[in-house]
């Protein structure tokens, strides 16, 4: 722990300089030298938040997939998902950015308008997407999660409508 913990302080200290490149690589650095130890999951989780800030999007969607993938269980997954959602907007990929916005709308932590707003924002990014299929499921469960605000309730019913009419359904 102790050479984890020496590593990671080289990597806060090129952070604090704003040496990007020279931080993250010292970050994944402490996994490569003692994986098992916890300050390599935070490690991990710094390297992705510090090339998020630093704009480096598809580096950031990396690490944190990279983190969701080596510590399923941490307590810091939820941040991934919020963050994560973030950067893959950034980066362009909105279809993506959907699937995590789905995965807050059922993060029980969050506040319940966060939880209705990212639902709402993921079933148009799959209808713009063309994922039709995704976006009717999305938008029924919003209607049957979400019947207010009234309004926003009845424009989720007409884009259903729209949806199936897009897919030749009348019913």
């Amino acid at each position: 722990e102790r050479l984890a913990a020496s590593i990671y302080s080289q990597a806060q200290a090129a952070a604090a300089n704003g040496e990007v490149d020279v931080a993250v690589g010292h970050y994944q650095r402490v996994y490569a030298a003692v994986p098992e130890s916890e300050t390599a999951a935070i490690a991990d989780y710094d390297a992705a938040v510090l090339l998020m800030q630093a704009g480096a999007w598809q580096r950031s969607v990396d690490a944190m997939q990279t983190f969701r993938a080596r510590y399923p269980g941490h307590e810091f997954q939820e941040r991934i998902t919020i963050n994560l959602a973030s950067a893959l907007m950034e980066s362009g990929d909105r279809r993506q950015a959907a699937d995590e916005l789905v995965a807050i709308a059922g993060l029980e932590s969050q506040e319940p308008e966060v939880r209705r707003a990212a639902l709402w924002e993921a079933a148009g990014l799959m209808q713009e997407a063309g994922d039709l299929d995704g976006a009717t499921a999305t938008w029924k469960r919003y209607v049957d999660a979400y019947p207010w605000p009234l309004d926003q309730a009845m424009e989720a019913r007409h884009t259903l409508v729209e949806i199936y009419r897009q897919q030749g359904d009348a019913s």
